[in-house]
């Protein structure tokens, strides 16, 4: 409902609209929150469904082409598919009939664990395990049979032994056959050539040592264990620092807040597939929505949005209805429900951070706390709505080549508020180089897609809207950019990386500039270029009003002076 009628109805009056608030299906997630919540509800009428969509989905993360698609590189297309793939089938585990877990267990533990993946989306592989056995802890056996082949791989060995340590700490104190399967098996592995593999075995058997209740059935070995992981440098170190990553509570990771709704890492890169619980709780809210949207302010044009929702016979605010009391999807109950949680890590680094931090060394940086960090995807924030005044400034980057050297230009835009950055291929933001560069800058930075043949016509079409064409580049006739005026709207173009702004090019600007250098090799890397020249844009047309006296720095500075002579003695 929302991905197809919020664009149709918007479509008249689409540029108004747009500055007053983002569209829903901008980022998928509310389409997304619908898809999953529509099929978590009609799983939970029919169990059976549930039992045949687990099957179909294991079926597919063995065999579907788009699952399958190699290689598979972090926050790619595929990466995402296989992260999404899990979350639903973690959101399923609930209604599966406990008496057809065996089977699905057995699929799980020799053909799901092989499939080679990257760390995040082992997590949930191993989370959805975990969660299975608690359903059906008799099918430990299956995770046993594995753990104990000494030619296991490492990667399948690692995410068995952690679901087999969870498994353990839950059940093992009241199953002794689980505990003598399970305990000779971790002191195995706490001696394994691998380094993930004596991790997860020491700090599982230090961390089981810890619980008296364990203490006393623990044999000699594991204490001996315990203690060199306890007292020795080396061993300390990596337990403190992998200890969340092993030990943690496997029920709350599994929550849909969790599930859903927790964006993570896959090594220093933040992955897009986490939704807002907002999005989940919009997907009610549709008939209010479209009445906001279509400006109904009568009882006419409330019965016209009415009748657009029952055009098909059904009423969508009925229908939704039951997805408020759906326990299966993430609610924003709270305000901090609202957006996005960025896991523990994040939190634990901050606060280690602040923890380190004295009086002495406070002063040494202090950055500026991003609204993302407490706001991300928050749709109504300015930032993400356009409501934020932006400065009628464009930067040209259609002659750049390095994705790296566009994505900084994107993020420097983005902090200075410029009008839109020209970019030469709208494909260049799913290149991983300048995804991991951009920091979601450009989420929330408009941006138009202006190949090289066409940049004469724009560069035309913007200067009979009354832009002025500025060139950062070495020419004969350049003046230097520090003593030059902005005109207030004005197009910045910068030079290919190398070669600068071809020569044909050239006679399509107004006025070519250059940054004063005193070093030798006289080359500013571009993205540097149009960064010196955004914040001499801005001095002079956002830093200069905001100063408190009517004549910017030179009437602070001459108050500042008539202030000390009034203090001198004469």
């Amino acid at each position: 409902v929302v991905a197809v009628s919020e664009p149709c109805v918007a479509a008249a009056h689409w540029d108004a609209l747009r500055r007053i608030r983002a569209p829903s299906t901008e980022s998928g997630a509310v389409a997304r929150a619908a898809a999953i919540s529509t099929i978590l509800r009609v799983c939970e009428q029919h169990r059976s469904q549930a039992e045949w969509l687990v099957s179909k989905l294991l079926e597919w993360n063995q065999e579907h082409p788009l699952v399958t698609k190699t290689p598979c590189m972090p926050d790619s297309s595929t990466h995402r598919i296989r992260i999404r793939l899990w979350q639903l089938l973690l959101g399923l585990v609930p209604l599966v009939p406990a008496e057809s877990w065996p089977p699905l267990i057995a699929f799980i533990s020799q053909k799901s664990m092989e499939v080679i993946n990257m760390g995040s989306v082992r997590r949930y592989v191993e989370l959805f395990l975990m969660a299975a056995i608690r359903i059906c802890p008799d099918c430990y056996p299956l995770v046993y049979e594995r753990l104990a082949d000494p030619d296991l791989r490492a990667q399948v060995c690692s995410s068995q032994s952690l679901v087999a340590l969870h498994t353990l700490k839950r059940f093992g104190l009241e199953n002794e056959k689980m505990r003598n399967d399970f305990v000779p098996l971790f002191v195995r592995l706490s001696g394994s050539n691998f380094h993930i593999m004596r991790l997860i075995a020491q700090i599982g058997l230090h961390d089981l040592v810890q619980d008296e209740r364990w203490a006393a059935l623990l044999p000699p070995e594991v204490h001996a264990i315990a203690y060199a992981v306890e007292h020795s440098a080396d061993a300390k170190k990596f337990r403190e620092r992998y200890f969340d990553t092993v030990v943690y509570d496997d029920v709350a990771s599994v929550a849909p807040v969790a599930n859903f709704s927790t964006r993570r890492k896959e090594g220093d890169n933040w992955l897009h597939d986490a939704i807002p619980p907002l999005s989940f709780d919009r997907v009610r809210f549709i008939a209010d929505e479209l009445t906001s949207l279509l400006g109904a302010n009568s009882p006419w044009e409330h019965h016209r949005v009415a009748q657009l929702l029952t055009k098909r016979g059904v009423d969508a605010a009925k229908a939704l209805e039951p997805l408020a009391r759906l326990e299966l999807i993430p609610h924003a109950r709270t305000p901090e429900d609202r957006y996005l949680d960025f896991g523990r890590e994040v939190l634990a680094q901050a606060e280690e951070v602040r923890v380190k931090g004295n009086s002495d060394t406070d002063n040494l940086q202090r950055k500026v706390t991003s609204w993302w960090q407490s706001e991300v995807h928050n749709e109504l924030h300015p930032r993400a709505v356009g409501t934020r005044q932006r400065q009628s400034l464009i930067v040209v980057a259609t002659l750049l080549d390095y994705a790296v050297n566009i994505a900084g230009l994107c993020r420097c835009a983005e902090i200075f508020a410029i009008e839109k950055v020209v970019v030469p291929d709208r494909k260049i933001f799913q290149n991983k180089e300048f995804v991991a560069v951009a920091r979601s800058a450009e989420l929330w930075l408009p941006w138009e897609e202006v190949p090289q043949p066409s940049l004469a016509n724009y560069l035309g079409t913007m200067r009979q809207l009354g832009y002025t064409i500025v060139g950062v580049e070495q020419t004969a006739d350049s003046g230097p950019l520090q003593t030059y005026e902005f005109p207030e709207r004005t197009v910045v173009v910068l030079g290919a990386e190398g070669t600068g702004i071809p020569a044909n090019f050239l006679p399509c600007v107004d006025v070519c500039l250059e940054i004063p250098q005193f070093g030798l090799i006289r080359s500013l890397n571009v993205h540097v270029t149009g960064a010196v020249a955004m914040y001499e844009y801005t001095r002079q047309h956002l830093m200069e009003k905001a100063s408190p006296a009517a004549g910017g720095a030179a009437a602070i500075e001459a108050g500042a002076a008539a202030a000390l002579s009034a203090l001198t003695p004469s």
